[in-house]
């Protein structure tokens, strides 16, 4: 069977400021982008904001606006335009740990639905959702965390669920960092949503673990040795079968800082 590849590539030329502001209580952080790709031109602002409400407890709030890229298996891609808000608090009131709840709702706007690919059409949706952190404060160099993000991909049209998304993604991590030896384990599982007949699999956690340690330090100069194995359990957290993650795999390698 003779088959033929096709290959697309893209160039994006763009720029970015951003400044920070700050009056007593209150931290503006304006900025913007303007990037020049393939179909035009993106000028894309953002505004974040902290107020510090007591010596415990932090409010934060964040617009932006943006874009990406999406394509099917039938060669079509498109520019998404994406407009993002979050509010939140960050706290450290209960002794011991520190905590970090965030609301947020994106606005998608020219995403492809791909429920039938030979006749990919854009639609707009929208994403609701919950995050919620957590970590210890370190005890003997060590501490714990875990977050969870809860995400509602719905489409403006109908309100129907978008499919092989996350919907649920649980985190936990346990550290060790003692300034000259740090080691971190650290699981994710996502709950993707599959379309039925994609026989996604998503049972478990995926492990993934980080060794370092400094040989050489002077100063903020630092010489480190790292090794990371990813997957360690040859896990599997997929939507579709045709395209598995990235089984058990290692990296190491020396780390400079000068």
């Amino acid at each position: 069977m003779n088959g033929t590849t096709t290959k697309w590539y893209q160039n994006r030329t763009g720029i970015y400021l951003n400044d920070t502001i700050t009056a007593g209580q209150l931290t503006l952080v304006p900025g913007f982008s303007f990037d020049a790709v393939k179909d035009g031109y993106h000028f894309n602002p953002s505004l974040g904001a902290t107020w510090q409400l007591s010596d415990n407890n932090l409010l934060r709030a964040y617009t932006a606006r943006g874009y990406g890229y999406t394509n099917s298996a039938s060669g079509l891609w498109n520019t998404e335009k994406i407009w993002t808000t979050q509010v939140g608090m960050e706290s450290t009131a209960v002794p011991y740990l520190w905590q970090k709840l965030t609301l947020f709702r994106n606005r998608i706007g020219n995403a492809l639905d791909l429920r039938n690919i030979d006749t990919a059409t854009p639609e707009n949706r929208t994403a609701l959702g919950v995050e919620y952190e957590v970590r210890t404060t370190p005890v003997f160099n060590t501490s714990v965390g875990a977050g969870y993000t809860f995400t509602d991909l719905t489409r403006s049209t109908d309100g129907s669920q978008v499919k092989s998304f996350a919907r649920h993604t649980v985190k936990i991590l346990l550290r060790y960092d003692d300034q000259t030896y740090r080691a971190a384990l650290t699981g994710n599982h996502t709950y993707w949503n599959h379309v039925e007949g994609y026989n996604g699999s998503y049972y478990g956690v995926l492990w993934d673990l980080h060794l370092g340690a400094k040989v050489w330090k002077h100063e903020n100069n630092s010489v480190e040795l790292f090794l990371s194995g990813r997957n360690l359990f040859n896990g599997k957290q997929y939507p579709d079968e045709t395209q598995p993650n990235t089984g058990r795999w290692f990296e190491g390698g020396v780390r400079l800082r000068f």
